[in-house]
């Protein structure tokens, strides 16, 4: 599933790289969160299929602090540099994100989402589809961040929020 899979309340990750994690799946994360709680501070998601992915437990927390997120990237092209499943919460400040390839820099369907003062950059070269994208819909509270979208991106919105079929 990934280079780490943690499931546990009270666990923090700090001063990490997660390089190249790849499985036969496709889904391969730097951090794969089963459920439980975790803070993530400190760390670099590069070359993974999924920078970090959550599973759906309804009771997950996920907080995620100065870290950085790019060029995660998936055969298939359906990455995201950081992908919540349908959890409690997503707290992320201060990364940066950049360079999603297809896939959105940021995905959750998290029931409260806190993004705040983040770079959120494709830069100039980056494809990535969403800036942002929040597909349940639920509380989001995104504030002080630099967005940017790159002009090779495949959708014209920066950010998506709203119900989906997937």
């Amino acid at each position: 599933k990934g280079i780490w899979v943690t499931r546990g309340t009270g666990i923090t990750v700090e001063g990490f790289d997660f390089i190249g994690a790849a499985v036969t799946s496709r889904n391969g994360a730097g951090i794969r969160l089963d459920s439980g709680s975790l803070r993530v501070r400190d760390c670099s998601f590069t070359g993974n299929e999924m920078g970090i992915l959550t599973g759906n437990d309804p009771a997950t927390v996920l907080e995620v602090e100065n870290s950085e997120f790019a060029h995660n990237q998936r055969p298939d092209g359906h990455n995201h540099n950081l992908y919540a499943g349908t959890i409690a919460r997503l707290s992320v400040t201060g990364s940066y994100f950049h360079h999603a390839r297809v896939g959105h820099l940021l995905k959750s369907r998290a029931a409260v989402n806190h993004i705040t003062y983040n770079r959120l950059t494709d830069e100039g070269d980056g494809s990535a589809s969403y800036e942002l994208e929040f597909p349940n819909g639920g509380v989001a509270y995104v504030i002080g961040n630099v967005i940017h979208q790159s002009a090779r991106t495949e959708n014209v919105h920066l950010i998506s929020f709203g119900a989906d079929d997937a």
